[in-house]
């Protein structure tokens, strides 16, 4: 996407989400006691981070599609398929350079799921309205749900689909982490309707409907966490639920990430959306420009970002934690090494570095499309 054509409060989103990546990973690799109530409140803080992102991927689908003319969406589109092929590819081996040292090898990753999506999600914005990706993304989230629940592999295959797919209801056999495709695929697939609903608002100028349907989207679904939760607590007090069973914890939990249980989505979801807000909020009346702009920046780099601070907090800290002189003064650690991160990031941004990030799909496609004949240029509204 032309530089001068980035939205900037979904940059900006997608940069303060990016800080919360520093945070929780940082507090995973500083310190050596994970059990520690510092290290503990930092993975439960950043774990805003990844719903956060999936839902931002979704947004920016939806509102393009809404908000962009026929053939530049299709451009878009090939942008889309060609980042998606790198992450897929290139991307999966620069984290696995990070991962391999002291970490491990198994794994599938965050970028891995938004690949998937990347692939599906505009075609399916240029196809299906906003309910019906509505319908969509609950359909997809309930059948992966009971195929967790009914389908328990024993084959290391199996279970690598399974995993790769749904998540593990059980003990995971083959990742040492995942991030299972169907489920967040579902919540992209909301974050694409909602972007339709955003993009509308604004191609009328109606930046203040366009908030209120965020402020409301993020009442809604905190409250319906909060309520969940408490129930099960009641009903636990009451003796009227086990407190034993695992399934039901999993459901109501906000904790519960992988795989993404109902109540964590709600709640981390629900904060997601009040993160897209605020940024929305700042960019419409023009207030703290300087820091949406700072923000923005992190965003536009977010995968040069999420890529190398994997390799400052998993080759840097976690091999040597337990070595770490004054590991008291963990503020000025984290300050430092985050300092690094964003530096190199805006280093990234200055030269132009994301047009790097390719494997020559877009080229290819555009060579091929030059060659055939071109039509009439209209407005893309997406389908009613």
């Amino acid at each position: 996407m032309p530089q001068g054509r980035r939205i900037q409060f979904i940059d900006s989103a997608r940069g303060v989400a990016m800080l919360f990546v520093l945070l929780s990973h940082f507090g995973f690799t500083f310190f050596p006691d994970q059990s520690g109530r510092l290290p503990t409140a930092m993975r439960i803080i950043g774990m805003v981070a990844s719903p956060s992102f999936v839902l931002i991927n979704g947004i920016l689908i939806g509102y393009l599609c809404r908000v962009r003319s026929y053939s530049e969406y299709g451009r878009l589109r090939t942008i889309f398929i060609d980042r998606a092929l790198f992450l897929l590819t290139v991307g999966h081996l620069l984290l696995l350079g990070s991962h391999a040292p002291a970490y491990t090898l198994r794994f599938f990753s965050i970028t891995d799921t938004i690949a998937v999506c990347l692939l599906i999600s505009p075609f399916l914005a240029d196809q299906l309205s906003a309910r019906q990706r509505v319908a969509v993304g609950v359909a997809t989230y309930v059948a992966s749900g009971i195929a967790l629940m009914w389908w328990h592999p024993h084959s290391e295959v199996a279970s690598i689909i399974e995993e790769s797919a749904f998540g593990s209801s059980g003990p995971v056999l083959y990742y040492h982490y995942a991030f299972p495709i169907l489920p967040w695929f579902s919540l992209n697939c909301l974050g694409s309707a909602l972007g339709d609903v955003l993009g509308r608002k604004h191609m009328r100028g109606d930046h203040a409907g366009s908030n209120a349907v965020l402020a409301r989207l993020a009442a809604v679904t905190m409250t319906a966490a909060l309520a969940l939760n408490g129930s099960y607590l009641v009903f636990k007090h009451r003796h009227i639920v086990d407190s034993h069973r695992a399934l039901v914890r999993e459901i109501v939990t906000p904790l519960q990430k992988s795989p993404p249980g109902p109540g964590y989505l709600l709640w981390y979801g629900g904060l997601g959306v009040l993160i897209i807000l605020m940024c929305a909020l700042l960019d419409s009346t023009g207030a703290a420009k300087k820091l949406l702009r700072w923000t923005a920046r992190i965003g536009e780099a977010s995968l040069f970002v999420f890529v190398f601070q994997f390799y400052v907090y998993l080759v840097g800290f976690l091999p040597f934690n337990t070595r770490i002189p004054r590991p008291d003064l963990w503020p000025l650690y984290f300050v430092a090494s985050g300092a690094v991160v964003i530096a190199a990031a805006l280093m990234w941004q200055r030269h132009n570095c994301n047009r790097l990030l390719t494997v020559g799909y877009r080229r290819l496609r555009e060579r091929a499309d030059a060659e055939e004949p071109i039509v009439g240029e209209t407005q893309y509204a997406g389908r009613m």
